[in-house]
Formats: C-alpha cells, structure tokens, sequence
C-alpha cells in the first residue's frame, strides 16, 4: 500500500524542463472502464473488443495515472505499454525483441545508410531493432505519420534505448534531455 501512495505522489509532481518520466506496464489487470476519458469510452463503445486487447488496457491505465502533465508519447505492445512525458516533444516506441522479415522491413523503411549500418553489425537482431524503434520514437516526436517512417532518420535526434530482460527494447527519441526517470507499473 505505501508503494501505492508513492507512485500516486510521484506522478503528481510537476515535470521540469529537460526531464523525461517513462513509465511502463506490464499487468492489463490494473485497468478499469472507469479510467477512460469520454473520448475513449466512444472509441471503446465503436470497438468493443478493444476491451479484450491487453495493449489497449495497458496503455489507457498508462495514461490514466500519468494524468496528462506535459506532452505524451504512447506505445504499446500486446504484453507491454509504454508512455513517455516530457515538457519538450518526446517519442517513444517499444517492439517485442523475435525474429521477423527484417529484410522487408528494411527494404521498406531504412535509408542506405541505415541498411549498412545494420549489414555491418554483429549482432543483426539487436541493431534492427534499434533503427526501427528510433524512426518509430522519430515521427512520434514530430508528429509524422506512419508512411514517413521511410524519410524519418534514426538519428536525427537524441535516443536512449532500455531492454527488458531482452524480450522488449524501448526507443526514447528527444531534442534535450538531462534526466530519464523510469517509473515501472
């Protein structure tokens, strides 16, 4: 219970400039109906099944506590949801860490110079990854859409990158920061 009472008061404090609260969930439990603003009630009302998605949970009880203090930057996953909030625009993007067509991936999103740098890792999965999440977290923070994934470069701005027990990698993808705090929920 005073763990509660401590992340309920974290999440209440003001953001400052230059700092970045990423704050992830793994536990769709936590979610309750009675968290979503009315906004999101019509679109659960328009797509019922969304209340049966554990992404969907994840990251409407992501930002149900973060309670909007700044600009936010949401992803998820089936199993994990992430929110990035910062008083500067922030992108945020997190992939599942498994094998997949990575040559059409990067046949349709990485530059020339991305394809190198990746066919000139060791480790090819890992360096994948961290293109893809950082053009994600890119047009996320310049509010691109999803077709200018293709045009985003990866490092056009500042990035950090979290693995979680190296089944989940995040992207976060800023123009200044001094602090990341990282909330788990």
């Amino acid at each position: 219970m005073k763990a509660q009472k401590s992340i309920k008061k974290e999440l209440k404090m003001p953001i400052k400039r230059g700092e970045i609260y990423l704050f992830i969930g793994f536990e769709a439990e936590k979610f309750s109906p009675k968290m979503l603003d009315k906004k999101e009630r019509r679109k659960l009302k328009k797509y019922p099944n969304l209340v049966n998605s554990n992404s969907f949970k994840l990251s409407r009880y992501l930002k149900f506590k973060a309670k909007k203090r700044g600009k936010i930057c949401l992803s998820h996953k089936e199993n994990v949801a992430v929110l990035a909030i910062s008083k500067e625009k922030v992108g945020v993007d997190v992939e599942e860490i498994k094998e997949r067509n990575f040559d059409g991936v990067i046949k349709f999103c990485f530059s020339k110079k991305e394809s190198e740098i990746y066919a000139n890792s060791k480790d090819k999965m890992q360096k994948f990854y961290e293109i893809y999440t950082a053009k994600e977290a890119v047009i996320k923070a310049k509010n691109l859409a999803f077709n200018d994934l293709a045009s985003a470069k990866f490092d056009e701005m500042e990035r950090r990158y979290l693995i979680i027990n190296n089944l989940f990698i995040i992207c976060l993808a800023f123009k200044h920061c001094k602090d990341i705090i990282v909330k788990f929920l």
